[in-house]
């Protein structure tokens, strides 16, 4: 079997920027924490291009995006893999709480609004305790 590294490259990569942009965009990190992020990542991917792809010019164009969205607030995000393999975001935002599976809706997905952020805490707290006894897992990998 062959493997071609560019092309390799390539997939890890742009998988390292769409769980970045997935982040970023569904509220788990402010924009200062988004903005450290993507300099991250333009550090690590800094001179690297391939024939297909080159990311200084891709986080050039995502940075400018974040820089154009507004201001939020993110105190915690958590993904959770289910015993079926489906993966689950956990987020507090501002006083809400947010639980969806990612990529596509879901009867399991609910959005809370609470008065305070510790109430939002709370709730998470006991949405992860309920969580792990029904068999998920912290965490993208599979076991």
């Amino acid at each position: 079997m062959h493997i071609d590294i560019h092309d390799e490259i390539d997939r890890k990569a742009l998988e390292a920027m769409e769980a970045a942009m997935a982040i970023i965009f569904e509220g788990g990190l402010n924009r200062a924490q988004a903005d450290a992020l993507l300099g991250v990542l333009q550090t690590g991917f800094n001179g690297i291009t391939t024939a297909n792809l080159d990311y200084g010019s891709l986080l050039t164009e995502l940075s400018v995006s974040v820089a154009g969205t507004p201001d939020w607030q993110c105190v915690f995000s958590r993904v959770y893999r289910s015993p079926a393999g489906t993966l689950h975001r956990l987020v507090i935002s501002n006083c809400t709480l947010k639980f969806a599976q990612i990529g596509e809706k879901s009867g399991s997905d609910y959005e809370l609004e609470f008065a305070v952020p510790s109430e939002a805490f709370r709730m998470a707290n006991h949405k992860h305790n309920e969580l792990l006894k029904a068999g998920y897992r912290i965490g993208r990998r599979q076991s």
